[in-house]
């Protein structure tokens, strides 16, 4: 399954990078749900389950933030492996570097379900 995951993962990244690098650099931001879909109809077609997932990406470094600290995400998950080809696209806002290609078990923590609420922040 981790071989099948990693084939898919690793294609798909390379065509998310075909497809969005310019003359300017890569750009992947904005392309996490077209790479998400990707991914799964590519596992549906080998008859492997999966399904794409909306969270919410957390950053470490809010000084480049405009009006808040997270912003939406997708990723895909399968039979417990969390898998991203499309996290670096948050680099700028992080410390800790995230990978170009995840086929884990183990989301990173910045990766969250549910919005984070910060109002708590704004009553002080």
């Amino acid at each position: 399954l981790e071989q099948n995951l990693v084939l898919v993962s690793t294609y798909v990244r390379m065509a998310m990078v075909h497809q969005n690098t310019t003359e300017y650099g890569l750009n992947l931001c904005g392309t996490c749900i077209e790479a998400s879909d990707m991914i799964v109809d590519m596992l549906h077609d080998i008859g492997i389950k999966a399904k794409t997932v909306e969270g919410w990406c957390v950053y470490e470094d809010d000084s480049s933030c405009s009006d808040r600290c997270y912003d939406e995400h997708t990723w895909v998950e399968c039979e417990g492996y969390y898998i991203d080809v499309t996290a670096d696209q948050f680099n700028s806002c992080m410390f800790n570097k995230l990978q170009e290609i995840y086929v884990t078990k183990e989301k990173p923590m910045c990766m969250v379900y549910d919005e984070p609420d910060y109002t708590w922040l704004e009553e002080k």
